[in-house]
């Protein structure tokens, strides 16, 4: 987390909040999801599924 500088909370749902961050030394923004470690296979799936869809309308899965 410490390539990225965050500058607000954009999103925040019941075990996660989403930030808009940009990666240091790049003009792009992105979002990035903070999740409980508590719900490890929740997030595992949520993984699985974005990095499988590719889709104008879904948000672009980079890493995590």
């Amino acid at each position: 987390m410490n390539a990225y500088h965050f500058y607000e909370e954009i999103g925040k749902g019941k075990h996660s909040m989403v930030y808009r961050c940009r990666k240091k030394k790049c003009v792009e923004f992105c979002a990035i999801k903070s999740v409980d470690k508590v719900s490890r296979q929740k997030v595992l799936n949520e993984v699985m599924v974005l990095n499988s869809l590719h889709h104008r309308n879904v948000l672009k899965f980079h890493t995590w």
